[in-house]
């Protein structure tokens, strides 16, 4: 949480995330919000204020940085949006995690019962009990409560209209502390805090002694052991890497690290990417469903992933029957998708051929999505930008005839991209020597994909080569 004062010294940033599909609700919000902006207490922002021209992502990008306080506009199309969920909400939370911004859910409308385990369900939640806008009679009384719980997170205050403790009572005499000392701790609460209040705090601290007097037997239970692994292990730092970094998380129910010990091992062989073992926590709790548990590990593990600059993260659990052990593993990428797959089973502690396709094949989308995130940027210096990608793809590709899982497709793609990406470079450069390799790269693309079996890919082929020679040529010192 935000630390506020109670008197800010500007306007706070507010920052919706919503999905279109909720604009109208939004909208409204916003209305309500008009005296607020009047007051010169809040600015606010949405993507509908993006002017033509201008590249949205940076501008998105901008301004969930910027803001003080990120609102959830919460439906069944929030959740639904890849955008909100996976970039938006996840990067907020993160920010959030850090001091540097204020989460607030509003629920716009109804959504399953589940959502309290979501990644926002531990926040405090607008309006009043967290009823859905639409479900109210009276939308606007909702709409003001949502207000006022804004203008208190602004001043640093509560966000829940809560009413304050009657005050507080002499201690009890003498005669109510002979009825033990359990019975006069109890006693003092009701006649402090209420009865209601009273008896939840003494249940709360009943409950925080039996868990300190049982500690070494709780913190082995399912669930608990990855809270204690979060909160005691060292915070994971950048990693500034020449290849597509992989990193391996702590494996569940592997105590002594056995089996990720040989994972790790296993991938040292890949001589086209770095890794990492930074990454020393469990990625998902105990004790929830298959699909809860694996939801909540990618949502916890791309956080990971933007945190290290890495590309993949793997993390599962170790199976056992007898004396047999494998590792069920999960791969997740920076740019959202996710794969994850049966038990790989180790044979002479080397990783099986399908474990290798899943790998080469999310390589192959980090490079894709990367790619086009320079393509979306055409029209501006990316050379800088450029040369540390190039760099890792040649990497990756350098050893591609001796890895396991490249296949031909595959192989053509990457190459295909290597050359966009040293065809630009070479024209934003001046140099002729990023050229040259760009028409060895798609040549390269050009073995796999042939005419007869993939006419398209080869025609795009064709066409970019055109294009990297009639630059060589149209220079005065070409290399052809």
């Amino acid at each position: 949480m935000v630390a506020e004062s109670s008197t800010p010294t500007g306007p706070v940033e507010i920052f919706y995330s919503y999905a279109h599909e909720d604009e109208a609700l939004r909208q409204e919000l916003e209305n309500h919000l008009s005296l607020l902006k009047r007051q010169g207490v809040i600015t606010d922002w949405h993507d509908r204020k993006i002017l033509p021209g201008d590249e949205w992502k940076g501008q998105i990008d901008q301004h969930l940085t910027s803001a003080r306080i990120v609102l959830l506009l919460v439906s069944q199309h929030f959740i639904a949006s890849d955008y909100c969920y996976d970039r938006e909400m996840i990067w907020a939370l993160e920010r959030q995690e850090g001091g540097a911004t204020r989460v607030i859910p509003i629920i716009l409308s109804p959504i399953e019962d589940g959502w309290r385990t979501a990644p926002f369900g531990t926040l405090q939640a607008l309006p009043k009990d967290a009823k859905p806008i639409t479900t109210w009679d009276r939308q606007d009384e909702a709409f003001a409560d949502v207000v006022n719980g804004i203008r208190r997170a602004i001043h640093g205050q509560p966000i829940a209209n809560e009413s304050s403790p009657p005050p507080a009572e002499p201690a009890p005499d003498l005669p109510v502390l002979r009825q033990g000392a359990t019975t006069w701790v109890l006693s003092l609460l009701k006649r402090v805090l209420g009865p209601r209040l009273g008896s939840a705090v003494f249940l709360l601290l009943f409950l925080l002694g039996a868990a300190w007097w049982n500690w070494e037997t709780l913190k082995t239970r399912p669930g608990i052991q990855w809270v204690v692994a979060r909160l005691t292990q060292p915070a994971v730092q950048p990693v500034v890497a020449s290849k597509f970094l992989v990193a391996v998380a702590l494996l569940e129910d592997d105590p002594n690290n056995g089996q990720r010990e040989l994972v790790l091992n296993a991938l040292n062989g890949f001589t086209g990417i770095e890794v990492t073992d930074q990454v020393t926590r469990l990625i998902a709790p105990t004790g929830l469903t298959e699909s809860a548990k694996e939801q909540m590990g990618h949502e916890q593990a791309r956080v990971y992933l933007r945190t290290l600059n890495a590309q993949v993260l793997i993390w599962g659990k170790v199976l056992t029957q007898g004396s047999q052990k494998a590792p069920q593993l999960y791969l997740t990428t920076s740019e959202a998708k996710q794969r994850a797959r049966e038990v790989t089973q180790l044979d002479n502690f080397k990783l099986p051929a399908l474990f290798w396709h899943d790998l080469v094949d999310i390589l192959r989308l980090a490079v894709l999505a990367q790619g086009n995130e320079f393509i979306d940027k055409q029209g501006t210096f990316l050379a800088d930008q450029l040369a540390p990608f190039i760099e890792k793809v040649r990497t990756l590709l350098a050893e591609a005839s001796q890895q396991h899982g490249w296949e031909q497709d595959t192989r053509a793609q990457v190459n295909v991209i290597l050359g966009n990406a040293l065809l630009t470079l070479g024209e934003q450069s001046g140099k002729n020597e990023p050229l040259t390799e760009a028409v060895v790269a798609y040549r390269a693309a050009l073995q796999e994909y042939t005419r007869e079996r993939v006419p398209l890919q080869w025609a795009m082929t064709q066409t970019n080569l055109g294009n990297a020679l009639r630059t060589l040529v149209q220079r005065p010192d070409e290399i052809c």
